[in-house]
């Protein structure tokens, strides 16, 4: 990723500050709606196998595939941690790669003990676990696209037209992490989509929104803190920055659109044989 740009001082008071700021709480104030009016819904319709059983594939091969996921991205983010310390963690990149090991942990863990119970002829209940899963599934299937796209479209190409950040460029974006974190991170999320039998929900794009809009305070907070941005373009002193913010957002609701015109390709072909409650695709 680029380093950061931005001058010493506060978030200013423009024009541009303000809308920013507006922009940032209707988001937020549209998620939390969206999750008190619909946060039954998850629990009314799943169940746990669809969190832990395969789709198109056998449940062991499911299993194994995640436990190896989880495994490598521990290891990409553990080394990667005691190579760069903590400085790696302002980015929404780093963000999202660490919520993608914990979704591959936690499903792994959610398996084991689904297993465990069922082999002793106990019942392994719809519990926290599960519910937790399939929010963080739909996160990371969502934030896979803007954070490769925005890389390889905006940041990458930005980098290399600014002599001064060819460096960083190389630093930043050309290296092993950065293809895991950008590139490969996507394919992962893929395979673990086409592989599950994971139900769709449409609202818990709330949730989707409460992580980005997280993400965005944090980084003012980050600035107070630093007097720099941790993104140049996330400048809210600029004219043009509530523009950026608009897109930002916008772009996460296209990523989601994606998620389920994915899912409902994979249900029309692979999971043709399987009954899909009508609720799981149904629009606000």
């Amino acid at each position: 990723m680029v380093e950061p740009e931005g001058g010493v001082g506060g978030l200013g008071t423009s024009a541009a500050t303000v809308a920013v700021l507006a922009i940032s709480l209707m988001s937020l104030w549209r998620s939390v709606y969206r999750i008190r009016t619909r946060s039954n819904d998850v629990w009314g319709v799943s169940n746990v196998e669809e969190v832990v059983l395969g789709g198109c594939v056998h449940d062991n091969l499911l299993f194994v595939y995640r436990l190896v996921v989880f495994a490598f991205s521990a290891i990409v983010t553990a080394v990667h941690y005691r190579m760069k310390g903590h400085k790696p963690l302002r980015f929404y990149t780093k963000w999202n790669f660490y919520l993608l090991t914990l979704y591959f942990g936690l499903v792994v863990w959610e398996t084991y003990w689904f297993k465990r119970r069922t082999a002793k002829n106990r019942v392994h209940p719809f519990g926290p676990g599960s519910y937790v899963a399939i929010i963080l599934y739909h996160i990371n299937m969502t934030t896979i696209w803007t954070v490769d796209l925005g890389t390889w479209t905006v940041l990458y190409p930005h980098a290399c037209k600014n002599a001064a950040l060819a460096d960083m460029c190389r630093q930043f974006i050309l290296n092993f992490f950065s293809y895991v974190e950008h590139l490969a991170n996507a394919f992962l999320m893929l395979g673990e989509l086409f592989m599950n039998r994971m139900p769709f929900f449409d609202h818990l794009r709330g949730q989707v929104g409460i992580w980005v809009v997280s993400y965005v305070f944090w980084s003012f907070v980050y600035h107070l803190h630093t007097g720099m941005w941790v993104y140049p373009f996330a400048n809210t002193t600029k004219a043009w920055s509530p523009f950026v913010y608009l897109a930002t957002f916008f772009a996460h609701f296209c990523a989601y659109r994606i998620f389920h015109l994915l899912h409902w390709v994979k249900n029309q072909t692979l999971l043709r044989d399987r009954v899909w409650p009508e609720t799981l695709l149904k629009e606000d």
